[in-house]
């Protein structure tokens, strides 16, 4: 996954906060004054990563409008439809030209940037960003870091692929922080919704035997219960025991 970031000068701060964004999402991405080398031919390798890029976002400002290397990047970039464009506007500059049909975003600082950045691939590129974020959930290391990493896929429960269904109800058994997070009303949540086949592809039978019957044990025991036992092993310890029950 590429990602390009079109600013001004005036505006490299806010342009490396987009791009370390981007990062943390698994994005390839591209700022100029940071990735071309001196010696480059860099008029040649903007066009190249314009020409490559999936994901391309505008930091307009007046800055922006005056530089004519801004304008023919958004000029290359219109002629690629399949690319998702992010207008974000740090002073109110609105989407002009080739993007004036597009709605521009105003962001207030570094943080809001990263946070409403995240929202718009969400729900524009939900197939890039989902896999991903499981594998954030199932690598973090903190029942907050789990709240945190489970909270951008609720709303997108619904388009989860077979493949993506499996892969969250693994990762949320296997991290003994999701199972602490606040967030687990969120798995029960999902338990639920795929064991209702009649109303959506995503059925009880995507999950693996194992995963679904640790999350319904976590589902169906009291949280004083739960958050009360010794290990993980307990858990295992119940599962190999238990009742044949999915």
């Amino acid at each position: 996954m590429d990602a390009f970031v079109s600013y001004s000068v005036e505006n490299k701060a806010m342009g490396a906060i987009a791009k370390a964004s981007l990062e943390a999402h698994g994005f390839e991405c591209f700022l100029a004054h940071d990735d071309l080398q001196v010696s480059e031919e860099w008029k040649d390798r903007i066009l190249a990563e314009l020409r490559q890029t999936d994901v391309f976002v505008t930091l307009l400002s007046r800055a922006f409008v005056s530089s004519k290397w801004c304008a023919q990047e958004v000029g290359v970039i219109v002629s690629r439809p399949d690319v998702l464009i992010v207008p974000f506007s740090l002073d109110g500059t609105n989407p002009y030209g080739f993007i004036s049909h597009l709605q521009g975003i105003r962001v207030r600082d570094e943080v809001h940037l990263a946070v409403i950045l995240e929202e718009v691939l969400f729900r524009r590129r939900p197939r890039l960003m989902i896999p991903k974020q499981i594998e954030k959930m199932r690598a973090a290391g903190s029942f907050r870091g789990a709240e945190a990493v489970v909270k951008p896929l609720v709303p997108h429960f619904a388009q989860f692929s077979n493949d993506e269904v499996n892969a969250f109800a693994s990762a949320a058994a296997d991290n003994s922080e999701v199972w602490d997070a606040v967030c687990a009303d969120q798995i029960t949540f999902l338990i639920s919704f795929a064991s209702t086949g009649h109303e959506s592809r995503l059925h009880r039978r995507l999950i693996s035997r194992q995963s679904l019957r640790i999350l319904i044990y976590h589902r169906e025991t009291p949280n004083q219960l739960w958050v009360q036992a010794a290990s993980m092993r307990q858990y295992k310890c119940w599962i190999q025991h238990s009742s044949k029950r999915v």
